[in-house]
């Protein structure tokens, strides 16, 4: 067994992951890069497997995203493994990540492929306990790689590395082998992500402070700008979230000392490696954040302290969003983030005018600096292209790009995406060894109808930037798991700005919707055995007990409706239709309609119908129009 490695207990039930897992730890002697390369794309392989067999994560659809990201993000996946796990394999991902894109092999060290091996090891063996008949606890062993370690492999050796897995009276638990490695790497992962690579001139460890009120304090990083000057100063913590607290507190102490030095105050930055918190206490209070800031992203947020003027030196421009409803929205919105909060959320009936709102907000917002870049958010390909070309309309002075389109960025004031995209772009999208965007990238992100898409696929984009963020709905949901208002830090009920459709029509901007009743009693209702006529008992008999031992004394809508694939209910709404729709064309024919069917072959059957029914329009009138429809 000793020579198959640390992957031995893979070779039993799990052999399908043996293979990819063994090469990655064969790779480490040499191949820094590669060994990491092979972390991740085991760590794929294994994480696919899981939602393809577990029943408590959500299971994988063919239009849902598939990135490593995406599911390691997803609430179901976290709740089963915990923060830990997660943690640990999720700088498995980030390394690999930046093996992908780095430009150098020198861009990813042995010690960072030693941890990613280290904790896929560590994994592999949760998961082989946990859906398996044996649990494995053996701590990994770089004396099984091979006989002569090299220098700095026999180094790392030396780290403590702790059993992982430990079987309790409630299961499977996990601990992270070594803490300190992961939290090292993790915190160099994201500096390097964000462009910061440590030693270099810009970014300083152990900075020496030499005005520091203890006299002889050492801040573990100090980030610099192009001027010289510093931006961040980021303290680094061993303790979990007991660390906090006493990091802002040092951080505050070394940026007064960094003040002092260059006349210039940083932003303070607190990282265990897991938690992240950024404090410009110029300006707000310390938040939790995804990621670190790059460069450019600090001097812009520095900067910003000395060009932002204050929202009420700013008008509405009235051309672009003029209606009383709208200049109140954009009034709560000035009110709110005046107080400091950074979440925004407007529920605006369709048709009210959501997108001429937030363009003439984002207008205020850009003419007094509070913000640079916006990204726009959307479900579908072609809200995003009507978006852009609203914005464009309206703000014709911001250089914008549709990413569903061209993947071009750079030097871009308004990003358009569908969230498909954004997370692909998130997740593989690199300038050299710096990603492409980082989380303070954006400093609005736009929301479009927030309700149906930031939940279980999309939620790790809401989290990942750290920017201000706009919602936009005309139905907020308030269910468990998915309270929009929660999600912006609203009190119950109660958004930065509401117009309702009932206000929308009271005012005239909007005409109510009229309901026609439809004389299907059955397909509403279901059907009773008992409430029936003797000639519709008759016919009941011979449809539902024809051919069988058991005959139901009712059926019920929903069973009704699913069986129920009939002709005759089909071409009766189809004429009710035709005879009593919304009339054109001097009431020649019927105006624009939709009809909402319960599925494809559904949409497919009632296409059949109506030509069948009404031939003179030759397959013209009727279209369907679906997920598979050509453009």
């Amino acid at each position: 067994m000793e020579q198959q490695g640390n992957f031995y207990f893979l070779t039993g039930p799990f052999a399908h992951f043996y293979e990819s897992a063994r090469e990655a730890e064969q790779l480490l002697q040499q191949f820094a890069r590669p060994c990491a390369l092979a972390c991740r794309a085991s760590l794929e392989e294994m994480v696919k497997w899981m939602f393809e067999h577990d029943r408590q994560l959500e299971s994988l659809h063919p239009d849902d995203p598939f990135t490593l990201n995406v599911l390691l993000h997803k609430p179901g996946f976290i709740s089963l493994v915990g923060q830990s796990l997660f943690t640990d394999v999720n700088v498995i991902r980030k390394t690999g990540n930046l093996a992908a894109h780095a430009d150098k092999t020198k861009t990813i060290t042995t010690k960072d492929a030693y941890t990613c091996l280290l904790n896929l090891h560590a994994f592999a063996q949760w998961l082989a306990s946990h859906y398996g008949d044996t649990v494995y606890r053996k701590p990994f062993s770089a004396a099984k790689i091979q006989e002569q370690l090299t220098p700095e492999v026999e180094v790392l050796a030396q780290e403590p590395v702790a059993p992982a897995v430990t079987e309790t009276t409630e299961g499977i638990s996990y601990q992270s082998p070594s803490e300190k490695l992961t939290r090292e790497l993790y915190i160099d992962i994201l500096l390097k992500e964000a462009g910061w690579i440590v030693g270099t001139p810009d970014t300083r460890a152990e900075y020496v402070l030499k005005h520091s009120a203890n006299g002889a304090d050492r801040a573990d990083y100090v980030l610099f700008g192009a001027d010289g000057k510093p931006l961040a100063v980021l303290e680094a913590k061993k303790t979990t979230i007991d660390g906090k607290d006493q990091g802002l507190a040092q951080g505050k102490r070394y940026a007064d000392a960094l003040e002092k030095e260059f006349n210039k105050r940083p932003v303070i930055l607190v990282s265990n490696g897991f938690e992240h918190y950024l404090w410009d206490d110029t300006r707000y209070p310390a938040r939790q954040v995804f990621g670190f800031y790059s460069r450019q992203d600090l001097e812009t947020l520095t900067n910003r302290r000395l060009i932002e003027r204050p929202l009420s030196t700013q008008t509405v421009n009235a051309a672009i969003a003029g209606r009383y409803y709208q200049l109140e929205a954009i009034q709560r919105a000035k009110e709110a983030l005046d107080a400091g909060r950074r979440n925004l959320l407007f529920i605006m009936a369709t048709g009210s005018g959501k997108t001429r709102t937030a363009a003439a907000l984002v207008d205020v917002l850009t003419k007094t600096n509070k913000v640079k870049r916006i990204l726009f958010l959307a479900d579908r390909t072609p809200l995003v292209s009507q978006a852009k070309n609203a914005f464009n309309d309206y703000l014709p002075q911001l250089t914008s790009v549709n990413l569903t389109k061209d993947k071009n960025s750079e030097q871009m004031r308004m990003v358009f995406s569908t969230y498909q995209t954004m997370i692909n772009q998130i997740d593989n999208e690199f300038d050299g060894d710096r990603r492409m965007f980082t989380s303070g990238y954006f400093d609005l992100v736009i929301f479009d109808e927030v309700h149906r898409s930031i939940y279980q696929k999309y939620r790790a984009i809401f989290n990942y930037f750290d920017a201000i963020r706009l919602g936009l709905t005309a139905t907020p949901k308030a269910e468990t798991q998915r309270d929009t208002y929660e999600l912006f830090q609203c009190e119950p009920g109660v958004p930065t700005f509401s117009y309702e459709l009932k206000n929308a029509v009271a005012d005239q901007y909007l005409r109510p919707p009229v309901a026609l009743k439809v004389p299907l009693k059955f397909v509403r209702e279901g059907i009773k055995y008992a409430d029936l006529s003797d000639a519709d008992k008759e016919r009941y008999e011979e449809t539902f007990a024809e051919g069988s031992e058991f005959m139901p004394d009712e059926i019920e809508s929903a069973a009704l409706n699913e069986w129920l694939f009939n002709q005759n209910t089909v071409n009766r709404v189809l004429q009710l239709l035709m005879d009593n729709g919304h009339k054109v064309n001097n009431g020649d024919t019927i105006g624009k309609t939709i009809i909402f069917a319960k599925n494809q072959a559904h949409a497919r059957f009632i296409e059949i119908c109506f030509n069948q029914m009404y031939p003179l329009y030759k397959g013209h009138f009727l279209q369907v129009v679906t997920y598979s429809s050509d453009k």
